[in-house]
């Protein structure tokens, strides 16, 4: 276990609103970070350069915050959501084409939205919502091909696994796994009284893994689903996201208790918090580099000290 050693702390503009990158995402090969503001999306190279800033949605009909973002794995597009509804929205890392709206309405409302998350082969996206549903669109068109009824309460976090697998969390129904092309309910896998923030499936999909200040981190086989390693909540350090590193041995976890660290499934606990550390409101791991979001931007690392960056 040890802390990624920071190489560059790219910052955002004094016209973001807050100053908080709460999301983040990292392409597969590391060459890419997004970073989701309140308002504003940012792009940076893996050097810190910062490449794109857009405003995925517009300011009327409230102003609900971007809620989550995510990176096909080409580096082509960008998926974002935001609280308030008006559907999660496709648009290019580069210039040259517009906006993909993503959205089913009920009753003529679209309801609030959570995290969202390309397919490992980049052809399907799929979003939480709040009505307790997984919808999956089409990545290149735009039109819905699926959705997946989690239960009641929204649905708040979610990864795509190999072979149709679809990992879904919320506070009220707990963690479960389907097979998203044929809406098969496979495993539920946590209490529905613990909230998970963050779960991933690891890169070979052979594990699963779920975070949240309530439940502590815990590894699952996902052709067995049994429960295999279980690291127990840890007072004043508690882990808010994980991230899989390319081996699928190792994660990443952070915490806005200060908490930031690597870990081996092997290892017998999470990091401490370092109590002079900001707050890490996201993690997110791409080859070789690592992303946190923070205050002011994002911190990015690299699991081996003797990288440098660019």
């Amino acid at each position: 276990m040890g802390v990624p050693e920071p190489y560059c702390q790219p910052t955002v503009p004094d016209r973001e609103v807050d100053g908080e990158i709460r999301h983040v995402a990292v392409a597969a090969d590391g060459s890419l970070v997004a970073g989701a503001g309140w308002l504003n999306l940012f792009v940076w190279s893996r050097a810190g350069s910062l490449i794109k800033e857009a405003r995925p949605y517009a300011l009327h009909n409230g102003l609900g915050p971007l809620r989550s973002v995510a990176l096909s794995p080409d580096a082509r597009w960008l998926a974002v959501t935001r609280m308030l509804g008006d559907g999660a929205r496709l648009l290019p890392v580069g210039d040259g084409a517009e906006q993909t709206l993503l959205s089913e309405r009920r009753d003529g409302v679209a309801p609030r939205m959570f995290d969202v998350a390309f397919s490992r082969d980049g052809k399907f996206v799929a979003y939480g919502a709040a009505d307790g549903r997984a919808r999956i669109y089409d990545a290149d068109d735009g039109l819905p091909v699926a959705h997946v009824y989690a239960g009641s309460g929204p649905a708040r976090r979610l990864d795509f696994g190999p072979d149709g697998l679809l990992v879904v969390s919320g506070p009220e129904f707990g963690v479960g796994v389907w097979d998203w092309i044929s809406g098969q309910a496979l495993a539920k896998l946590e209490s529905a009284k613990q909230d998970t923030t963050s779960v991933a499936f690891s890169p070979d999909g052979a594990q699963l893994i779920a975070a949240g200040p309530g439940i502590g981190v815990r590894l699952w086989d996902t052709q067995s689903f049994d429960l295999v390693r279980q690291w127990k909540p840890r007072a004043g350090a508690a882990v808010d996201s994980v991230a899989w590193g390319p081996d699928g041995a190792t994660f990443v976890c952070s915490g806005r208790s200060g908490v930031v660290g690597l870990v081996t499934v092997d290892d017998v606990n999470t990091p401490d918090a370092d109590p002079g550390a900001p707050s890490y409101f996201d993690v997110a791991w791409g080859r070789d580099t690592i992303a946190l979001g923070t205050v002011g931007g994002v911190i990015l690392s690299r699991p081996d000290a003797g990288i440098q960056s660019e």
